[in-house]
C-alpha cells in the first residue's frame, strides 16, 4: 500500500480517532489506470473469443 501511495496511485487518509482509522481510495491517476486495465481486459476477452479459447456465450 505504501508503494502505491508513493506512486500516487492511491490516496491515504488518516482520521484522528480512537481506535485509529485509515482509509484508502484511488487517486485520479489510479482511476485512469483502472480504465486502462478495464480496456486491456475487454481486449483480452475479445482476443480469446476470436482465437476460440473461450465461448462467446460466457
Amino acid at each position: 500500500m505504501r508503494e502505491l501511495e508513493q506512486d500516487e496511485v492511491i490516496v491515504r487518509e488518516v482520521y484522528n480517532v480512537i481506535p485509529p482509522k485509515v482509509e484508502y481510495k484511488l487517486s485520479p491517476l489510479g482511476i485512469e489506470f483502472g480504465n486502462v486495465l478495464s480496456a486491456m481486459n475487454i481486449w483480452g476477452v475479445e482476443y480469446l473469443t476470436h482465437m476460440g479459447m473461450i465461448n462467446q456465450d460466457n
